[in-house]
């Protein structure tokens, strides 16, 4: 810019204002606006139902609809927009030079560029408005914007719409297609070319537990000829409690920002929810009954409204109790409260009395607004967002109002609830959801009456998780050939999924497949958890029996907490059909019976093991115990309350068994047995969202979860290049890599790169593939040229992408 023109600018923008004002009191001719400063009018004719109505919806109704209304400024019908506001009418039949609207969305005003929030309006779209405006501005007869355009997302009443009878419906039989039949053809979709079934296997394994399919399993499926092999796998994958719960917590780790270790932890002013998270999916228990949980904390889920404690001086709109409020109202309802927890929102309809009200309700004292870090001197009243749904008693106690919260909020009354969970499992595994942002469900959805029959089933089937995922993976939607999107693309048309990368934790753990390296276990990391009463007849024999789950060779902690418990035992067993002994795995066995089995019909215990693992202590009492207790080892004498001891789980066992613990003083038992399984080494892979943040995965995109995450960015950086191209962390894992396969396959390179091919791409290589693999390998297969080839693959689109 030239020195003359930056003494001028004052003077342009104060000559801009002057005219516009002089334009809209009619004082001004035509050829006072700016000249040459507004977009052509479109040369078509304009259809108002197709070009227009959508612009309006996505760029102006969130601020001038009914609900918000900015500026007195109302865009819902012809009238309302000649009307106009106090600037004057937006719309000017006839003369789009005239018309306030095009002013606004051109940036003509400076401090009033429209949308405020948003993308701008492109030259081309400012031109279709032009055009549409000239032409006389049609609008179709009795319709309202927002009426129509909000239905199904901004209401809390759930109205499904009705489905046609699958009986008499030949083409589709899942009740999203269903849906979706009249979409279809008018876009002249083709529903019947879906992918093959390799390219579904790899989606869906990706999708529900995140793991590539192992070649073995990818090729039983293939020859599989039974018709619904394609909804088995959904099912038999869906089953996979362990491998499903391991996956999904990336998803819900980066929605309730649940970390385990970063920001806060170090002086209490954070707590992590991971076991009872892991737990929750594990059992698939009920989305409305999780949230509850969140809300009205229970052990292990207290963290998510703690929030962080952050050290030093923040914004009002940063204390516990507003992170609460903002939190739970973007996670679960769609809706951003950071605004209005400063001040009354520009971007939606939320007050600062709004975002003080639902904060008030996680706080011990009366909370005082404060707007921009000034205090207001009064307090706003305890209430939900939405008060039609159910009032919380100011006067009753913190735990009574968090109560009364979480059955406000869950109710199925609240179809806000439903919709905005449905939307984000569509855009889990679509790349995009029915209404986008997924932050904002006032926006309008690409189609109402699916996302408003996916939430109806939702809270009709007990907000049953794993039965909506099942829905939409076995819908005919999901199975089409995924398709590129541009996000600069305004004008969005469902096509089939939109092709993703992997998350940085799929990326790890697929790289983690196909080199047979997996992450260490973090400190925190348990295998399972439960907790069994004590029931009467086994404290009659002093005896309390629990049983716990499976894992491969390698090394196990045990630690348990025991209330009035004194022995622990355990047992190795294997699930080839006890094809292998059952052995012990620490300590002695005290009697042995038959064929090596130990026979606890009576046991005497002698020199007993103490947790130090010091041998002060011998018993010679017997005690009677179930003649149905097989395996067992002794454990020792646990002399307070929390103790860990490691044991080596021989090869080619397959599980562990917790059998019970042995009980001094019964009746001292306040809370049963409850015992924590942590892997520690060994062959049992330790997922990447399960493992520590590393630098790979913080370049692929894994956040730090200081704050809500609902959408990671799927775009390519210059820091992923650096880190897969030359990052430590994935050199280490490919070269460890390299050494495992030369020690499973060293005499055939095509057997290697057969292999590997299998493992990561779930196919055989082409002739020139395999040529090319063979050159890199060189004539003899060498850790160098191995790691070369592991490399190459890893950076492979079809390695990185699922389609």
């Amino acid at each position: 810019m030239s020195k003359h023109s930056i003494l001028l600018a004052p003077y342009l923008f104060i000559l801009n204002t002057v005219l516009f004002i002089l334009v809209h009191h009619g004082t001004a001719q035509d050829s006072f606006l700016p000249l040459n400063h507004l977009p052509p009018p479109a040369s078509r004719i304009i259809d108002f139902q197709k070009d227009v109505k959508p612009l309006l919806e996505r760029s102006c109704l969130q601020c001038h609809g009914e609900t918000l209304k900015m500026g007195d400024f109302l865009l819902t019908s012809r009238e309302s927009m000649i009307q106009g506001g106090s600037l004057g009418p937006a719309l000017v039949p006839g003369d789009s030079r005239k018309s306030l609207l095009i002013q606004l969305v051109s940036g003509l005003i400076p401090d009033k560029f429209m949308p405020l929030s948003g993308d701008k309006l492109t030259p081309e779209e400012i031109g279709v408005l032009r055009a549409w405006i000239d032409q006389g501005a049609a609008w179709e007869e009795g319709l309202v914007l927002g009426a129509t355009a909000g239905a199904g997302t901004s209401k809390l009443e759930l109205h499904p719409p009705r489905l046609p009878d699958p009986r008499f419906e030949a083409e589709f039989s899942n009740p999203i297609d269903l849906l979706l039949r009249d979409y279809y053809h008018k876009h002249q979709i083709d529903t019947g070319t879906v992918v093959d079934d390799r390219i579904f296997a790899r989606r869906v394994y990706l999708d529900v537990i995140g793991l590539l399919p192992a070649p073995e399993e990818l090729a039983d499926f293939v020859n599989d000829q039974r018709p619904d092999k394609r909804e088995r796998l959904v099912r038999k994958l869906l089953l996979d409690n362990r491998r499903y719960a391991e996956h999904w917590m990336t998803f819900w780790n980066d929605l309730l920002r649940n970390e385990n270790r970063g920001t806060g932890f170090i002086d209490g002013g954070r707590q992590a929810i991971s076991r009872w998270l892991y737990q929750s999916l594990e059992e698939n228990k009920p989305f409305d009954v999780m949230v509850a949980e969140l809300i009205d904390p229970v052990s292990g889920s207290e963290g998510f409204i703690k929030g962080i404690l952050w050290r030093g001086v923040v914004n009002a709109s940063q204390t516990p109790e507003m992170q609460a409020a903002q939190n739970l109202s973007q996670a679960f309802l769609g809706i951003n409260l950071k605004c209005a927890s400063c001040h009354d929102s520009f971007i939606n309809q939320w007050k600062l009395k709004d975002a003080y009200g639902l904060a008030s309700v996680f706080s011990e004292q009366p909370l005082e607004m404060v707007r921009c870090d000034v205090p207001q001197g009064i307090t706003a009243p305890v209430k939900f967002l939405y008060p039609e749904l159910g009032e919380i008693d100011p006067d009753s106690t913190l735990p009574e109002r968090r109560k009364q919260l979480a059955y406000i909020f869950t109710r199925k009354e609240n179809g806000r609830f439903a919709r905005t969970f449905v939307n984000r499992l569509w855009a889990q595994c679509f790349g995009r959801g029915i209404v986008e942002p997924v932050d904002d469900m006032d926006a309008p959805p690409w189609n109402a009456e699916l996302l408003e029959w996916l939430a109806y089933d939702f809270a009709k089937n007990d907000f049953d998780i794993k039965r909506t995922i099942r829905l939409i993976l076995t819908s005919q939607a999901y199975q089409l050939h995924a398709v590129d999107f541009d996000a600069n693309d305004k004008t969005f048309v469902f096509q089939g999924p939109i092709v993703r990368r992997m998350t940085a934790e799929q990326f790890s753990d697929a790289v983690a497949t196909l080199t047979g390296t997996w992450p260490p276990a973090p400190h925190y990391f348990f295998q399972t958890e439960g907790r069994s009463p004590a029931p009467q007849h086994f404290l009659d024999h002093k005896f309390l029996r629990y049983v716990s789950g499976r894992i491969r060779s390698g090394t196990v902690a045990i630690e348990a907490d025991i209330r009035g418990a004194s022995i622990l035992r355990l047992a190795a067993t294997d699930n080839q059909d006890g094809r292998l002994p059952a052995r012990v795995l620490w300590g002695d066995p005290i009697l042995t019976g038959p064929e090596g089995e130990l026979d606890l019909t009576t046991l005497s215990l002698k020199n007993a093991v103490t947790a130090d693992a010091a041998f002060p202590k011998t018993l010679n009492s017997s005690i009677e115990l179930p003649d149905d207790i097989k395996a067992v080892l002794s454990r020792g004498w646990v002399t307070h309350s929390q103790s860990a001891l490691t044991f080596e789980i021989p090869e080619g066992y397959t599980s562990f068994q917790c059998v019970g613990v042995l009980l001094e003083k019964p009746e001292d038992l306040q809370i049963g047995f409850d015992a924590k399984f942590y892997v520690l080494t060994g062959e049992d892979n330790i997922r990447a969202s399960l493992a520590d943040s590393n630098p790979l995965m913080q370049a692929l995109g894994r956040p730090n979860r200081e704050q809500v995450i609902t959408r990671r960015d799927s775009q390519a950086t210059t820091l992923q290049a650096l880190e897969l191209s030359n990052g430590i962390t994935l050199h280490r894992i490919l070269k460890q890599g390299a050494r495992n396969w030369l020690k499973e396959v060293s005499d055939s390179s095509t057997l290697m790169v057969s292999r590997i091919f299998q493992k990561a791409l779930g196919r055989n290589p082409a002739p020139a593939e395999l040529e090319v693999a063979q050159a890199v390998l060189g004539g003899e297969a060498n850790p160098e040229g191995v790691e070369d080839l592991l490399w190459i693959i890893a950076m492979k689109p079809e390695f990185q992408l699922i389609y």
